[in-house]
């Protein structure tokens, strides 16, 4: 997905989720964009779009998360970043009947 949408989306992810839900990502560590040929030693042609981590971070704040665990996730000499979020807004707890 290109960066210039990236937001948003996680603008309406949080608007999927019930207040207190949970949200795990796995994205871009450091911000990269552009072509990668033969990705996976195969014959497809990959577009790479991510920001850094903390940008990241602070997109899934400002779309109402609290960042509850982020993790550097290794791969080869570069990798991924972790996040464990939970929206925010008091969880509704209803009585049984």
């Amino acid at each position: 997905m290109p960066l210039p949408e990236q937001l948003a989306l996680f603008h309406r992810i949080r608007r999927w989720l019930r207040p207190g839900g949970w949200f795990l990502s796995i994205l871009g560590h450091g911000a990269v964009e552009g072509w990668e040929e033969n990705w996976l030693s195969s014959d497809v042609r990959m577009f790479w779009s991510h920001a850094d981590a903390e940008t990241y971070r602070r997109w899934l704040t400002a779309s109402s998360f609290d960042v509850v665990e982020q993790k550097f996730i290794p791969e080869g000499d570069s990798g991924h970043e972790l996040f464990l979020a939970r929206a925010r807004g008091q969880s509704r707890r209803i009585a049984p009947t």
